[in-house]
């Protein structure tokens, strides 16, 4: 068996993305609160959730819940990076806010941050 390197350009996530087996209302639901529960679900186990939400934050006229965040808790990432936090350090504050809010089952436990500590 010969192993295959992908270079960053060459990588789509989104083939590795646990949410391309689910229903997407799920994740584009409307509304405020426990709406985004069962995507948060998926998204907790997702092995791509970092880079989803990166493509996300570029884009801030994506709706819905990208990298187990929805639109407004972006907006606090982009926020808090505006006001000198790093990426990872502005995602796991918010991540850490709904792991107790949700008793800590919801939120990545083990993502996996690769170079995006920056």
């Amino acid at each position: 068996m010969v192993a295959v390197m992908l270079t960053e350009s060459e990588f789509d996530w989104r083939e590795h993305a646990i949410c391309k087996f689910a229903d997407d209302r799920i994740f584009f639901a409307e509304g405020y609160g426990s709406i985004y529960t069962k995507a948060r679900k998926y998204c907790s186990k997702c092995p791509v959730v970092i880079d989803c939400l990166l493509d996300a934050i570029e884009d801030p006229d994506n709706l819905g819940m990208w990298g187990c965040m929805s639109p407004d808790e972006r907006r606090i990432v982009v926020d808090r990076m505006d006001d000198g936090l790093s990426f990872r350090k502005a995602v796991e504050s918010i991540w850490n806010r709904e792991r107790r809010r949700f008793n800590g089952n919801i939120v990545p436990k083990k993502s996996v941050w690769k170079d995006w500590d920056a």
